[in-house]
């Protein structure tokens, strides 16, 4: 298992769902994916500070891999594999998260009083 925290982004709760997010028996969020063919199953949890819990588990022995987490491991193949892995948190962190570049009180207090008075969000260019 690994932890995931995307820099300076919220989780979007109302996003999750059509992401594919699930509510879990335990209340949390979770996303399930078939990559590499089928030949692994990746599980994301909803982690209560935003952050995320992955596993991927080879669909044939039901056994967790790890070898995409580790900078020792090389080859073609752990490499494809570690390229799914990053593609679907990528995916994932596009479409379910958003920018919290400013996490100040007095930043936060601007950016809400911005949207009050000119009713928009501001623009990060």
């Amino acid at each position: 298992m690994a932890r995931v925290r995307f820099e300076n982004k919220r989780v979007n709760m109302s996003k999750l769902s059509q992401f594919g997010f699930e509510p879990n028996q335990n209340g949390q969020y979770q996303f399930r994916i078939l990559i590499m063919q089928g030949q692994f199953e990746m599980i994301i949890e909803l982690n209560t500070d935003g952050s995320l819990n992955t596993t991927l588990t080879d669909t044939t022995t039901s056994e967790v891999y790890v070898l995409h987490l580790t900078s020792q491991a090389h080859g073609q193949f752990v490499g494809q594999v570690a390229q799914a892995y990053q593609d679907v948190l990528y995916n994932s962190e596009q479409h379910c998260y958003d920018n919290d570049v400013f996490q100040s009180t007095p930043e936060r207090k601007l950016i809400a009083q911005v949207k009050a008075v000119y009713g928009d969000d501001l623009e990060f260019l």
